[in-house]
């Protein structure tokens, strides 16, 4: 989590593991199935523009031909193609997000972003679609529960994310990179233990190198969920029932959890429906 969006609640995965994220190519024979997503077909609905920060995987990612792709990204065009309308896609930062939002220059903004009681005052959210926290990816076999066991461990984690500061915080020895995928790589070929982020990085990294790799999570530091949503203006009431009409009806099919197990496996981090009542 980016620390500036919210120390108050664990905040904002993957916008947490921040910045302008370097992906890894993933196994050739995962390539098809975890990236490359097909422009959807044009619907006769409305459209609706979307704002979000697309270096930001599993959850949105830009390839190098501009097309983007990831977990989010399926769950509205899953969305759109249940009620019929049409999704415009645009990359921004993380800040030119909510501005274009606060702007009525998009319809809605989505990249991994935390529910919190703050951003409620500004903003509406669909149902919750993932819950976060803080994981532990180590080679296959190995496993953590608490921040204590990291103590006399390699640990890898990225640089200016909310897992430094706590590692920080315990007194935890731990080496910093500039990208999750930088961290990932040293604990695959043995160099570091442990490489400590947010449940969405950990879980797409694990998908990807199930064999090598296990995982583990660790307690949150105030013991509440961090629900992660889909934001639409304040008021904007009909859009907002829309959405959570679609959500409700992908999670009835199966379909949520199919774009789920894609991008970040059998684990399921999705909350209940009334998660954030």
């Amino acid at each position: 989590m980016k620390k500036s969006l919210s120390i108050l609640s664990l905040s904002i995965l993957l916008a947490a593991c921040g910045g302008q994220e370097t992906t890894p190519a993933p196994k050739a024979e995962e390539q098809t199935q975890t990236q490359t997503t097909s422009a959807p077909a044009k619907r006769e609905g409305k459209t609706y523009m979307v704002a979000t920060e697309s270096s930001n995987p599993p959850f949105v990612t830009r390839d190098g031909n501009g097309q983007i792709s990831g977990f989010e990204y399926d769950l509205l065009e899953a969305i759109a193609e249940k009620k019929g309308f049409n999704l415009t896609f645009i990359p921004k930062s993380w800040n030119e997000m909510f501005a274009s939002l606060d702007s009525d220059s998009v319809d809605i903004i989505t990249s991994n972003i935390s529910i919190t009681p703050e951003r409620q005052q500004k903003y509406d959210f669909v149902t919750p679609h993932f819950e976060s926290g803080s994981y532990v990816l180590q080679k296959s076999g190995n496993k953590v529960s608490t921040w204590k066991d990291l103590a006399n461990k390699n640990v890898a984690v990225q640089t200016d994310t909310l897992q430094q500061d706590l590692l920080n915080k315990y007194n935890l020895k731990h080496s910093a990179y500039d990208s999750a995928w930088a961290g990932v790589k040293p604990v695959l070929s043995g160099e570091q233990d442990a490489f400590v982020a947010d449940k969405g990085v950990i879980l797409y990294f694990h998908n990807q190198y199930k064999n090598e790799s296990s995982v583990s999570a660790l307690p949150d530091e105030d013991g509440k969920a961090d629900l992660i949503g889909i934001a639409v203006k304040k008021g904007n009431t009909d859009l907002l029932n829309i959405l959570n009409d679609g959500m409700k009806q992908i999670r009835a099919d199966g379909t949520y959890d199919k774009i789920y197990n894609k991008w970040l496996g059998s684990d399921d981090g999705a909350p209940s429906a009334d998660a954030a009542k």
